[in-house]
C-alpha cells in the first residue's frame, strides 16, 4: 500500500536541501508577477534591451534598455532625424553586434518601441 506519510517526508527533505537564495526568491516574485501576461512584467524577468536585445538593468526613458542604448538615447533623442541617414534601406537589424553601425536606424528603433525623450 502507498504510504503517504512517506511522501511528505520525503517532500520535506527536497524542499530542506533546496532552499531558495533571495536571487531565486526575486526571479519567483517577477515570475508571479509576469503570470498576468503583461509583456513589461515578462521583460523585466528577462531583463533585455528591448533595442539591442543585450542584458539590460532596469528601465530607462520608459523602456527596458542596457546602459549603451540608455546613454545613446540620452545623446541622441533630440536631434532631428532628417540630419541622420541610412547608407542602407533604413532598415538595420539593431542588435548587441551592430548596435553601433546605424545612429540612423537604431534612434528609429529607440522611437519605435517608445522611448520618451523627457
Amino acid at each position: 500500500s502507498f504510504n503517504f506519510d512517506d511522501l511528505f517526508l520525503l517532500s520535506d527533505n527536497i524542499i530542506e536541501e533546496q532552499t531558495p537564495s533571495s536571487f531565486e526568491i526575486d526571479q519567483y516574485q517577477l515570475q508571479t508577477l509576469s503570470n498576468n501576461n503583461s509583456t513589461q512584467e515578462y521583460q523585466l524577468l528577462n531583463l533585455e534591451c528591448r533595442v539591442c536585445g543585450s542584458p539590460a538593468h532596469g528601465y530607462n526613458f520608459d523602456q527596458i534598455t542596457c546602459e549603451s542604448c540608455k546613454a545613446f538615447f540620452r545623446r541622441n533623442a533630440l536631434r532631428d532625424m532628417s540630419h541622420l541617414k541610412c547608407r542602407f534601406s533604413g532598415s538595420c537589424i539593431i542588435d548587441i553586434y551592430t548596435r553601433r553601425q546605424c545612429t540612423y536606424c537604431r534612434l528609429k528603433k529607440c522611437f519605435d518601441i517608445k522611448m520618451r525623450k523627457d
